[in-house]
């Protein structure tokens, strides 16, 4: 009972604090000209921001991982920690843009905005999620397990094969597959998405040796563990492939942990001691220049240079806009479509981070640009809203549908590629939008090509809230033999 009082304390105590700083903002906005050029008017911004997503983040996201959380997360430390930190020591590095407090405070009220509409619709989705449509695999016998191993050395031979065992671990090295967002290669996306495909062959082993002796489980993480090191080592790809991969995997083990806030942690740790350490050695060239590069010193620079770079980005989208008006559909249309190659669509467009970075003659184009930005640049305030409730429907939806099949036990292919997918929903939000998109696209190729080799068949199933499961093909009937209560009530709850 006291901590229940005590909970509601600190939500209120939150809310409070919340309420104040919208009225100083209101404050500050009806006397505008009077505070125009007043830092603290921006400040109050950031800090509005910042603790609605500290306040979302903290004690709305209730799982372990979820879409919701990385939402929050991102916000949180994207746009609102860092650039503050940026705005301060007034460093939002991007080459001739100059920066002003008013392009501050308008990005800052369409981060608002953005969090309200994503809060609100989210929230409706995943309370009020009606049916849904779900493939469910027929699993192949146990002895396959045997096939699996084959496929995972398979993967691995034509990875090595490809690149080179000598460019297996440094990315530096490697001439192959590594071109930047703009190209896709047929080579390219094989390599890619077999990465994935080597995971779903992981998850199933892994599997399988949950239901054995505790010696043969230990062995399959162990060979796991050591496979992954080999066909990704963590220097060898991108960070984010290599985050999404190896966390993703993570996750997917220990989803049943009682630790909720277990995404958020490893992301606190990824992002401000694991990804600076990264950066600094994903140039090396040899082993020896990798142990002289490793260092466990952090400037503080690094949180104003690349990697926190989305913000500076969307303020020079803003400032772009201003000048060469809004896109009206190229840019998302070109995101949706980055498949098709240019000479056949001459007119498509650049990623949004390039497109930026090379108006304002930078001297690196591949810039991030987070979602809300790439929201904003089509059709303004209107296509925010839009495309921010889209994102937040299906978002909420995916969430409940995860950790309600979760405490059921039929697998379904969905299970194994969430945790995949909130990983690489993390990069989106960072953006570019092309380019990380085309990697959710490879991520769901990898998953199919070897589903064939490990599932007898799929079907496609209907869940609705009546306690119903049907198929396109016959009615099936929900069996409780084994459930516990807890797993009766969430079929019942459909």
């Amino acid at each position: 009972m006291y901590k229940g009082k005590e909970f509601n304390i600190k939500i209120l105590s939150i809310n409070w604090i919340l309420s104040f700083l919208v009225i100083l903002f209101l404050i500050f906005f009806y006397n505008w000209y009077d505070f125009k050029g007043s830092s603290i008017f921006v400040v109050v911004t950031f800090f509005i921001n910042i603790i609605y997503a500290v306040k979302k983040l903290i004690w709305d996201t209730t799982q372990p991982f979820s879409f919701n959380a990385v939402f929050w997360f991102f916000n949180l430390l994207f746009l609102g920690i860092t650039p503050l930190f940026q705005y301060t020591v007034q460093w939002f590095k991007l080459r001739n843009l100059v920066i002003n407090d008013t392009s501050v405070i308008e990005l800052n009220l369409l981060i608002l905005l953005y969090m309200l509409v994503f809060s609100i619709v989210y929230k409706f989705s995943y309370k009020n999620m009606n049916k849904a449509y779900m493939v469910e695999i027929k699993e192949t016998k146990r002895s396959t397990s045997f096939l699996y191993f084959l496929l995972l050395l398979f993967i691995l031979f034509i990875n090595m094969y490809i690149i080179g065992p000598e460019n297996m671990f440094l990315r530096s090295t490697r001439t192959v597959g590594e071109s930047g967002g703009e190209e896709v290669s047929l080579l390219r996306i094989i390599l890619e998405a077999s990465l994935f495909s080597a995971c779903l062959l992981l998850l199933l082993n892994i599997d399988y040796s949950r239901t054995k002796h505790y010696v043969f489980k230990w062995a399959v993480y162990i060979f796991s563990f050591l496979y992954l090191l080999t066909l990704i080592f963590p220097t060898s790809r991108a960070r984010f492939l290599i985050g999404a991969i190896y966390l993703g995997t993570f996750l997917y083990v220990r989803s049943n942990t009682a630790n909720k806030k277990i995404l958020i942690i490893f992301l606190i740790v990824g992002f401000l001691f694991v990804m600076p350490i990264l950066s600094d050695i994903r140039n090396v060239t040899n082993a020896g220049e990798l142990l002289t590069s490793f260092s466990l010193d952090i400037d503080y620079e690094y949180f104003i240079k690349g990697d926190f770079s989305p913000y500076a980005i969307a303020l020079a989208t803003i400032e772009y806009v201003k000048i060469e008006g809004l896109m009206y559909g190229r840019q998302m249309l070109s995101n949706l479509l980055f498949f098709v190659p240019r000479n056949i669509w001459p007119e498509k467009e650049y990623s949004l981070g390039y497109t930026i970075a090379d108006y304002y003659d930078h001297v690196i184009n591949n810039m991030a640009s987070p979602l809300v930005i790439e929201f904003f640049v089509d059709f303004g305030v209107a296509g925010l809203i839009i495309f921010t409730a889209v994102m937040a429907l299906i978002s909420g939806r995916l969430d409940r549908l995860y950790w309600s099949l979760a405490k059921m036990d039929r697998k379904y292919l969905f299970n194994y590629i969430y945790p995949y997918v909130v990983l690489i929903f993390l990069f989106i939000n960072r953006g570019a939008f092309m380019s990380t998109f085309s990697r959710l696209v490879y991520l769901l190729m990898g998953f199919m090509m070897v589903a064939p080799f490990c599932f007898k068949g799929f079907t496609l199933l209907k869940l609705n809230k009546k306690s119903k499961v049907k198929s396109k093909q016959k009615k099936l009937h929900v069996s409780y033999d084994g459930m516990d209560k807890a797993s009766q009530k969430e079929v019942e709850s459909y």
